[in-house]
């Protein structure tokens, strides 16, 4: 249950950082979790609820943290890199190491194996976090890249200096060629380990796509608990576990681009869960710092006062002593392999943000965690809020300074098109989805339901149109069609049908205010009487029944002969045609001529068929034209837009009698389509940039995948 309530309230702490983030872009998501990590630590009683286990910690978040790193790494790259690899994860981690380790033995008086141990833990560079925090600049693509191959290894080089340390802590002594020697065989086995695990990994998981045993969940899940158990194997055979999920994420970068054709649909899957679950496992760590700097500050206040203030300073000091050790190593480096991420013309300034790129997070944060709350001969281990407070001070100055100096040293990101040019060719995009639609053979109804769904890639429905747009689409349709009836009845192209069906739904349409509310209360009254009258029916003998009928229809040739005397000359014929046919069914109610009464329901059914089918022929041609003048203008697509769902909506009220003969699929599927073809048209034409062409294909395929997903439930 304690373990139930700790993920439920980091959960919680996660969401609500998040959203802020969304809200207030310019603060790093990172600094969201920490405040919520802090806020949450200083609600009464949270702090002893929630305990980690510092081995749990590495494996269930470091471990698959890093997996997924290595997924985005290719292996060509890796090889390729090498020995710039050794230099920086490797000779430079150790060269950090060792000058911290002897600055802080100088200054703290602590033992040395203390000292180093310290050291292991802020070495370690985060590319995750450093994307958190760079996000607004350009940073330079050498540098860039060097960053994100040092932050993969040198997480190991600090773990495995780590563990010496703490053996060198435990037994009181420590041979650098023992201690070598041990680093070696931890590094290149957890390699070996890796590389051999993640290969029988992808194969296995091959041929299970290949005998077409290609279930989402269950090849997910083999994918989430790959790293997990890879971490687990290698650590049992003495090696880097944290090397070994490292290079066997690496060899799933390889799979991904055989599988993405092999079974697109999980490929896509993977992608999107493991994005999510490196947010959620990043955000766990960050939300958990926020809490430790709680604790440990509280427990300082609690037993030495300011005592916290020397250790606040110390944090200071490692981060410039670091920043300074990789500004030399970098800005005099004499060999090959790491110059090529320089550029030469502006190699100190390269340097410099190489070395404020340094970004610490989620391992140095794993690290101080990991550390045990006892030495093996059963004594406390010595200073270890003060390592957790170093560590976290650490963290937090290399979030907040890359925030501050490197947008005055380096150019402002440029996005690869601007929101307004995005929104324009969005809109666009979608009305010739609806365009498509509107000109398709489906029912109103169909029309209907698919540009509501249409009008969700825009972010609203029809329900939250705007109320003034909504009105003035609805006043321009009616003024079109008004005019477009108008005319055809002066040229005598109108039946007096199609005439009087359309007068009565004007009169409909026009009812607003209070005497729209009347309407609508008839109607509703209306539907709430036939369908008592139809229960009713259901439950009396036949002559009561036939009764009843009889009744009704009396009623109803009441109402309309009061009506006759508001109607023209030519409607009112019409109208007392249907009143005699009423009067027939009068005498239609014997059962040898039943037959005789359907015939007749059925001929009036087809009557007013035929009379909606020619008032859309006259008036949908007219607004069509209209709405393209209007689109083709440019100069208020939204309203073009809102015309186009007030026709279908139209449409739909002329026909609701029509029963659906087409899929909602179908029309859905033929109107991304649609929008496909824009986007085609648009990069043909160059009118859409790559990016912007990329962002609308996006949004449209995973549409159609949503709809293919739905189709094959249904």
């Amino acid at each position: 249950m304690d373990f139930l309530f700790v993920i439920l309230v980091i959960m919680a702490a996660i969401i609500i950082a998040n959203f802020l983030s969304q809200l207030m872009p310019k603060i790093p998501q990172a600094f969201w979790q920490i405040l919520a990590g802090i806020i949450l630590a200083l609600i009464p009683g949270t702090l002893h609820q929630i305990h980690l286990e510092p081995d749990l910690f590495l494996m269930l978040v470091i471990a698959p943290l890093l997996f997924y790193e290595g997924q985005h790494t290719n292996a060509s790259v890796i090889s390729k890199n090498f020995s710039a690899i050794i230099r920086l994860a490797g000779i430079l981690a150790i060269v950090t190491v060792v000058v911290l380790g002897f600055t802080e033995q100088a200054i703290m008086h602590w033992v040395l194996p203390l000292a180093v141990a310290l050291a292991a833990i802020v070495t370690p560079t985060d590319a995750t976090a450093l994307d958190s925090v760079t996000s607004t600049v350009k940073m330079p693509s050498g540098i860039k890249r060097a960053l994100n191959l040092e932050s993969l290894f040198n997480d190991a080089s600090g773990l495995v200096v780590l563990e010496l340390a703490l053996l060198w802590l435990n037994t009181g002594h420590f041979s650098f060629l023992e201690g070598f020697r041990e680093f070696l065989i931890s590094a290149f086995g957890g390699a070996v380990i890796g590389f051999i695990l993640g290969m029988l990994i992808v194969w296995m998981r091959q041929n299970l796509l290949r005998f077409q045993l290609d279930d989402s969940t269950a090849q997910i899940l083999i994918q989430i608990i790959s790293p997990v158990a890879i971490y687990i194997i290698a650590e049992h055979f003495h090696v880097s576990g944290i090397i070994a999920v490292v290079i066997a994420g690496a060899v799933h970068n390889e799979e991904r681009a055989h599988m993405q054709f092999m079974s697109a649909q999980l490929s896509n899957l993977s992608n999107q869960v493991w994005e999510m679950m490196s947010q959620v496992l990043n955000g766990i760590v960050f939300v958990l710092l926020g809490l430790e700097l709680v604790r440990v500050v509280e427990t300082f206040v609690n037993t030495t006062g300011y005592g916290w203030v020397p250790m606040v300073g110390m944090g200071i000091l490692i981060y410039v002593i670091m920043v300074v050790v990789r500004f030399l190593s970098m800005s005099f480096s004499q060999k090959e392999d790491v110059e090529r991420f320089i550029d030469h013309g502006q190699q100190k300034k390269d340097a410099f943000v190489f070395a404020i790129g340094g970004v610490h997070g989620a391992m140095t944060m794993a690290m101080a965690l990991s550390l045990p709350y006892v030495l093996k001969n059963g004594q406390p281990f010595p200073y270890r809020d003060n390592i957790l407070l170093i560590a976290s001070v650490v963290i937090i100055i290399s979030l907040v300074m890359p925030l501050i100096v490197l947008p005055r040293v380096l150019p402002e990101v440029e996005p690869e098109f601007k929101t307004a040019d995005f929104d324009k060719a969005h809109l666009e995009m979608v009305s010739r989805g609806i365009e498509n639609v509107d000109r398709s053979d489906a029912d109103p109804k169909t029309k209907q339901n698919v540009t509501r769904q249409l009008q969700g890639q825009l972010g609203y429905g029809d329900e939250q149109l705007d109320r003034d747009i909504w009105l003035q689409a609805s006043n321009r349709i009616n003024r079109v069609t008004n005019q477009a009836i108008e005319d055809a009845m002066d040229a005598d192209q109108l039946s007096g049908d199609a005439a009087l069906f359309y007068q009565r739904l004007s009169h409909n349409s026009r009812n607003s205010g209070w005497h729209g509310i009347q309407h609508r209360g008839r109607v509703l009254w209306h539907s709430i009487e036939q369908s008592w009258m139809h229960f009713v029916d259901r439950h009396v003998n036949s002559s009561k029944r036939q009764e009843r009928q009889k009744q009704r229809i009396e009623k109803y040739i009441k109402r309309e002969q009061r009506h006759l005397k508001d109607l023209p000359d030519d409607q009112r014929k019409l109208m007392e045609q249907r009143i005699a046919d009423q009067r027939k069914v009068l005498d239609m109610n014997t059962p040898d001529k039943r037959q005789s009464l359907h015939k007749l329901k059925q001929k009036q059914r087809d009557r007013w068929a035929a009379a909606t089918k020619e008032i859309q022929n006259v008036t949908e041609p007219a607004v069509e034209a209209d709405i393209r003048s209007l689109e083709q203008s440019g100069k208020n697509p939204r309203l073009a837009l809102a015309m186009r769902n007030v026709q279908v909506r139209q449409q739909n009220v002329m026909q609701s009698s029509v029963d659906s003969t087409d899929d909602d699929q179908e029309v859905m599927m033929n109107a991304l389509q649609a929008e496909l073809q824009y986007i085609h048209q648009g990069r043909a034409k160059n009118t859409l940039s790559s990016g912007l062409a990329k962002a609308l294909y996006d949004e449209v395929n995973a549409a159609q995948a949503l709809v293919l997903a739905i189709e094959e439930d249904e």
